[in-house]
């Protein structure tokens, strides 16, 4: 189910409305900087692609293109715990938890209530029907969910760390949260599904004992190993871990905001596994993750232009 995030890279796209002079090579010093990771797509899956994934590349368009990023481990976890950490804290596919099992029900369930919602596009139901077809098919054959997914989960013996200690929650090595706090900016990661999973309060921030329960890591919709902060949230930080605010439902990241000013000085956001081209195949899913990132983003791309700001899809 996972491949590697960057090993087959989705277009990187960045742009800022700070002009540079040609003549210099300082670069920009945004006031909000908004990183975006999609999933499973070689760049040529994406770049030029324009009848699947317009949106995108209207924004590539307007910016700069990454053409030289890659991943360093598979499956999908260590890529992400590397992307916000500079390394994968010793977990890998050799150390993977049997109990991380994956949902199928709860995925059945979302698609169910996708495809009922009146709100969704008319042009996306064929796309969560057939993505609906492969689920349902996967539970009347009795599919062993341990089978199709590898990734693993940090706990209290599973494996050991770079150090050679046992690895346990909350890790307390340095990351982009606790590096930027250090510095005096914020952070925050918004992570799609920590409401529908039931791993977020009333507020919209992550329950550290929910979302850190290897028994219940909710591999689909949302995803644990797609959740790199997490690792760090604690209720009673110290060290390099975070304050469990610092991860929250993407619903306190509003589509239809125009005033973005709240945001942290550094955004992280993880759709679920299906808007984030994870689930399903080329090129429906490349249709979903394009429309999902029209539809919560432009607002933000829009106030960016204006307001000094960075973005990145990856």
């Amino acid at each position: 189910m996972s491949l590697s995030l960057f090993k087959q890279i989705l277009a990187s796209v960045a742009f800022a409305s700070v002009a540079l002079a040609a003549d210099t090579l300082t670069p920009p010093s945004p006031q909000k900087v908004v990183v975006v990771i999609l999933e499973n797509h070689d760049y040529r899956e994406i770049v030029g692609d324009t009848a699947n994934a317009p949106f995108i590349n209207s924004v590539i368009s307007q910016g700069l293109l990454f053409t030289n990023a890659h991943g360093v481990d598979h499956p999908s976890q260590p890529n992400y715990l590397s992307l916000f950490s500079g390394s994968d804290q010793g977990v890998n596919n050799g150390n993977s938890n049997p109990t991380n099992t994956l949902n199928l029900n709860f995925l059945s369930a979302y698609l169910k209530s996708a495809i009922a919602d009146p709100k969704t596009p008319a042009a996306q139901l064929p796309i969560l029907q057939g993505q609906l077809a492969q689920v349902l098919g996967a539970l009347a054959a009795g599919i062993d969910p341990r089978a199709l997914t590898a990734d693993a989960f940090p706990m209290p013996g599973n494996f050991a760390s770079l150090d050679g200690n046992p690895v346990r929650l909350p890790f307390n090595s340095p990351n982009l949260g606790s590096v930027l706090m250090k510095a005096g900016r914020t952070f925050t990661e918004y992570v799609e599904g920590l409401t529908d999973a039931g791993a977020a309060d009333n507020y919209g921030y992550a329950i550290v004992d929910k979302i850190n329960n290897p028994a219940d890591p909710f591999t689909v919709g949302y995803a644990h190993r797609h959740d790199p902060a997490s690792n760090w949230i604690s209720n009673t930080p110290t060290g390099n871990q975070l304050p469990r605010y610092m991860v929250q439902d993407f619903s306190n990241f509003p589509a239809e905001a125009h005033d973005f000013s709240f945001l942290p000085n550094v955004s992280l956001i993880i759709p679920n596994t299906i808007n984030d081209m994870h689930d399903g195949t080329i090129p429906f899913s490349t249709r979903t993750g394009d429309k999902w990132c029209k539809q919560n983003l432009s607002n933000y791309l829009a106030w960016a232009k204006t307001h000094n700001q960075l973005h990145n899809f990856g």
